[in-house]
């Protein structure tokens, strides 16, 4: 948030404050709109018409348009406004009482009354009011994704449920993102059931005719069912190996794997399904060596800064590979890149993971310290969000710490 129009934000008392400006990716001057009054011809939003916002050409004397009454979004949703907060230091770290008033050119438009602390807060006032008129679907899934790597997997829900259009390409990747959303829950906090998502986007896709969603989708499908044999929904931990399996089953995942890494449509998604097909071959199956040339061949497809969520996951799988061939230097070496790669990729509930890894390897070693330290942050972190299996493995390896 910018603060323009030559005043300080006053404790407890009302002002005017502009965000940062942007129309296609690029900022513009927030002095066009300094000073302006209300749009003379502003029509009042009804509620849950949010794209009844009147225009204001900024090459003229036109006044803000300002919403008045629309339809109700969760504060928590607003996330380029928060980016854009982190910009105004001079309403940082004071309490303050802002009317945010942001006009209508050709961006998203967001007009309320805002309480608060700090700007940087907006996003926790789920129960106030708050108004959209349009969220450009691009952005909404960027943001989403972000979400989703740092465990915010409801929020990022609630955000793409948010996006309103007609497109049915956009409907269909909005829905493949719920989906993935959902996979994700699922996985990490063993929550909630992906299916009706999943069908939901392949209605949609289908509608489409959009045949790389249709492929993205195939692969989620490969991944539920491949963790629903990994991990029960009972409540019971994960079972690894072939013992006690339906070889049927397990050799319907591994020719599903086999069959989408040869049918995809570019790089990226051939190294994912040929990563999958790993994780079958590797925690299903057994097949130790074989898992390792996939996932070795998954991370070879990845590219520096552009796939690091993607290397982080191979390189935590070919550590492991590492370990149970006695190794322990490599597996080190794997699982630390791993953990620094999902760090910078933003992952938050992988970066636990490999600091869980990491301080069973050090448990392993005899350093018990070590172990102790990282075990603890784990266990805080997990807490907080939810992962109660990382939670469980955590505590594991630092009893009553």
């Amino acid at each position: 948030m910018q603060v323009r129009g030559g005043r300080a934000i006053v404790h407890g008392e009302l002002r005017a404050a502009v965000l940062r400006l942007q129309e296609r990716g690029q900022r513009l001057d927030e002095g066009l709109v300094t000073g302006r009054a209300e749009h003379s011809g502003q029509l009042a939003a009804e509620p849950a018409q949010p794209h009844e916002v009147a225009s204001a050409d900024l090459g003229q004397d036109g006044g803000i348009p300002v919403v008045s009454e629309h339809a109700p979004l969760p504060g928590q949703q607003l996330i380029w406004a928060q980016c854009a907060s982190a910009e105004g230091g001079q309403v940082e770290r004071q309490p303050h009482r802002v009317k945010v008033v942001v006009l209508k050119t050709h961006l998203t438009t967001y007009s309320r009354i805002c309480f608060g602390k700090r700007c940087s807060q907006l996003n926790r006032l789920q129960s106030e009011p708050i108004v959209v008129a349009e969220v450009e679907a691009e952005l909404a899934l960027t943001a989403a994704r972000a979400l989703t790597l740092a465990g915010q997997w409801e929020l990022a829900d609630r955000l793409l449920a948010s996006v309103q259009t007609s497109d049915q390409a956009v409907q269909a990747a909005l829905a493949l993102a719920r989906a993935q959303v959902a996979v994700e829950l699922r996985q990490w906090r063993g929550t909630g059931d992906p299916a009706p998502a999943i069908d939901t986007a392949a209605a949609l896709i289908a509608a489409a005719c959009d045949s790389e969603a249709a492929f993205d989708l195939d692969l989620l499908r490969l991944f539920r069912d491949y963790w629903a044999e990994l991990v029960p929904g009972d409540g019971t931990p994960p079972h690894f190996g072939p013992q006690g399996r339906d070889a049927g089953v397990l050799d319907e995942l591994r020719d599903r794997a086999g069959r989408l890494t040869a049918a995809a449509p570019d790089r990226r998604r051939a190294a994912r399904a040929a990563f999958y097909a790993g994780l079958i071959a590797d925690n299903l199956r057994g097949e130790q060596d074989r898992a390792e040339e996939l996932f070795t061949q998954a991370l070879a497809a990845c590219r520096p800064g552009a796939d690091d969520d993607f290397a982080s996951e191979a390189l935590r799988h070919l550590g492991g590979c590492a370990q149970a061939a006695g190794d322990l230097r490599l597996a080190r070496q794997r699982w630390e890149r791993s953990a620094e790669l999902a760090q910078q990729a933003g992952w938050l509930p992988l970066a636990l993971a490999q600091q869980a890894l990491l301080a069973e390897l050090a448990a392993e070693e005899d350093d018990k310290a070590g172990a102790s330290m990282l075990a603890r942050e784990v266990r805080r972190w997990a807490t907080v969000l939810g992962l109660h299996r990382l939670e469980s493995q955590a505590a594991a390896i630092a009893p009553g710490q």
